[in-house]
């Protein structure tokens, strides 16, 4: 549903706070339908900085699970989101994504800051794998659709991180009816933790006074569940579900015509 041309280029706004130093690392970006081969350029307790070809940078916004190593025998798998995208060299560096950390606990950031202030007063770099999971989008449309896509198993913190990205989103929807595009042909059954945030995330359309809503998934378990949770949150009413991409954009342009 998103065009290359409509890729959001988002550099931060604010100062940086962490102390960030050279990681240079191969990197593979994985989502449901492709691996690309990326590299890891720098790092911080805050998050990291992925390089890539142009045509393979992922839209801001995009919820992935970061799998790096900082060292030899040293993995960590954290939770972030595409913060800002660079689409064309620059002097400032390639082409590529900041990835921004959340939910990061305790053991994790003491990790990331002692291997920073470590790498900082060696002025060296470390060598390891890194690999981007696509979890989930959230963008709006040129016309107006909120549109999310969810990928595979989502863990709690995911859930939570989708709906205040959904909640974000819908300060920005003027139209009126809120139109609903929901792309589950990637979501896969999920614990009862996540479908607790998720029913919650879900319950936030119920409050809206006008709902057009369309989803998009293949005949699952995950399509079943998803059903299930949008009965459970009072809004299965307002959906009409497709098998298709084209069935599902035809009623699209209607609704929006």
């Amino acid at each position: 549903m998103l065009a290359a041309g409509e890729l959001e280029q988002r550099r931060p706004t604010e100062q940086r706070t962490t102390l960030r130093v050279p990681l240079l690392a191969p990197a593979v970006i994985v989502s449901e339908s492709h691996s690309l081969a990326g590299a890891v350029c720098n790092v911080s307790s805050g998050g990291l900085f992925v390089t890539t070809e142009a045509n393979h940078i992922l839209p801001v916004g995009v919820g992935v699970r970061v799998r790096f190593q900082l060292r030899e025998h040293l993995e960590l798998m954290l939770y972030g989101v595409t913060r800002w995208v660079r689409m064309e060299p620059e002097p400032g560096g390639p082409p590529g994504m900041g990835i921004e950390f959340y939910d990061v606990d305790d053991v994790m950031r003491t990790l990331l800051e002692t291997h920073v202030l470590q790498d900082a007063a060696r002025a060296s770099a470390s060598y390891g794998y890194a690999t981007l999971e696509e979890k989930f989008r959230v963008a709006v449309s040129p016309q107006g659709w909120l549109q999310v896509y969810l990928c595979g198993v989502l863990g709690a913190s995911e859930a939570n991180e989708l709906g205040r990205q959904i909640v974000d989103s819908l300060s920005v929807v003027c139209r009126r009816p809120v139109r609903l595009f929901l792309d589950v042909s990637h979501y896969c059954p999920c614990p009862e933790a996540t479908l607790c945030s998720l029913r919650t995330m879900l319950g936030k359309f119920r409050n809206l006074e006008e709902l057009v809503g369309v989803m998009v998934g293949r005949s699952s378990v995950g399509l079943l569940q998803m059903r299930r949770l949008m009965r459970e949150a009072g809004i299965a009413d307002y959906l009409v579900c497709f098998e298709s991409y084209a069935e599902a954009c035809r009623f699209m342009d209607q609704a929006t015509n």
